[in-house]
């Protein structure tokens, strides 16, 4: 099991003084609580974070693309998420995710075209429109390198920039409270 290693880095991270953790990677949040009950300082939960921004800034949404790598989909965090809030979400088709989406995470992690992994997600983009998604959301730490969002005819949300931002708000809150 993973969780042992999980569970030793968090702990690391808060003995060197950390006051806070951003998991930047969606699926390794399968593993959250565990990580999160070891340790006395907050985990940030970049799912439920984009889940909260989808919600607050598209009230009326109610069918959420998702690109997200087969891991993340399979763990089904984004579901929970989603449909705790009244949110469905829309998947590219089978074929699609296959050979597109996962075929240009694994090309950006190889250092792969830009341009060929661009178009290998606008089409599953579109695919995801075509299903009736109002907002797409990111859900791969890889996707927002070659993700056009200007391309997309729908709102599109970076899960890892929603962390990020996430990180910056709770930073200021805690030097508020110092």
């Amino acid at each position: 099991s993973i969780i042992p290693y999980l569970v030793e880095g968090t702990t690391r991270l808060e003995k060197a003084g950390a006051s806070l953790i951003a998991l930047p990677c969606n699926t390794v949040h399968f593993f959250h609580d565990d990580m999160q009950r070891a340790v006395k300082i907050p985990i940030l939960h970049m799912i439920r974070e984009t889940a909260d921004v989808v919600a607050r800034s598209y009230p009326n949404a109610r069918r959420i693309g998702l690109l997200a790598s087969d891991g993340t989909v399979a763990t089904g965090l984004y579901e929970r998420e989603f449909s705790a809030r009244g949110m469905k979400l829309v998947y590219p088709d089978e074929p699609i995710q296959k050979d597109c989406v996962m075929k240009a995470i694994y090309g950006i992690k190889a250092g792969g075209d830009k341009q060929a992994n661009e178009e290998l997600l606008f089409t599953a983009g579109k695919n995801v429109e075509r299903k009736g998604a109002e907002v797409i959301v990111l859900g791969c730490t890889e996707i927002p390198l070659a993700f056009n969002p200007q391309r997309a005819s729908v709102p599109v949300i970076n899960a890892t920039r929603v962390l990020a931002e996430a990180a910056i708000r709770e930073y200021f809150r805690e030097e508020k409270k110092n």
